[in-house]
């Protein structure tokens, strides 16, 4: 079959490299120029590190990870609460458990899927179209080009989503939560540690 798959982010070309590896045609659309940001700190492990192993990549993301020791919890002040060495995270994951930066998966996945996914960057969908054998797609380009399934995976604000099921507003709904993540040089001294603040509010 020959699938479309709105998104280039991690979902995006993980599926793709398992289309393909099934005999598939995946065909990636991506709004982003191609250039792979830092982004921010993920914990990858577990499942994650198995699939990873399965696509023979999990070396390079090894060789990537971010040098991180510890993780620590400090109060408004600054004084740690809590801290979660990284030996032991391993031992209760009972695998290796890395951090890496959100670019440098996405990164390694392209290089994964580079001399057989076709990839167009730079364009969206603007229309979907189901007929009885297929689906029409209509680019930002103007182009326009049928396949046997479109997939989103664009995101939290899927215009895949959008075009198929309605305007988001009504499907989300906002859980209370705002995250922020910066990565800072360490001009503290506070050695290879991630550090966490919390409040209610």
């Amino acid at each position: 079959m020959r699938i479309l798959i709105s998104g280039g982010g991690i979902a995006g070309m993980t599926l793709a490299y398992w289309l393909h590896r099934d005999g598939h045609m995946p065909v990636i659309v991506e709004r982003g120029s191609g250039a792979v940001s830092g982004g921010y700190g993920i914990d990858f492990g577990g499942t994650g590190y198995d699939v990873a192993t399965r696509m023979g990549i999990a070396d390079q993301l090894v060789a990537r990870q971010l040098p991180v020791e510890a993780a620590q919890f400090v109060d408004e002040n600054g004084e740690v609460y809590a801290s979660l060495h990284r030996d032991l995270v391993d031992r209760i994951s009972r695998s290796p458990h890395l951090g890496l930066m959100h670019g440098a998966l996405e990164d390694v996945l392209a290089g994964a899927i580079a001399p057989d996914v076709e990839f167009h960057y730079g364009a969206t969908i603007t229309a979907i179209e189901q007929t009885s054998r297929d689906v029409s797609v209509t680019l930002s380009d103007g182009t326009q080009q049928n396949f046997d399934l479109v997939v989103g995976a664009d995101g939290v604000h899927s215009r895949v989503r959008e075009l198929v099921f309605g305007p988001e507003s009504g499907f989300a709904h906002h859980l209370g939560y705002q995250v922020a993540i910066h990565h800072v040089g360490d001009r503290f001294g506070l050695g290879a540690v991630r550090t966490h603040f919390t409040e209610p509010g």
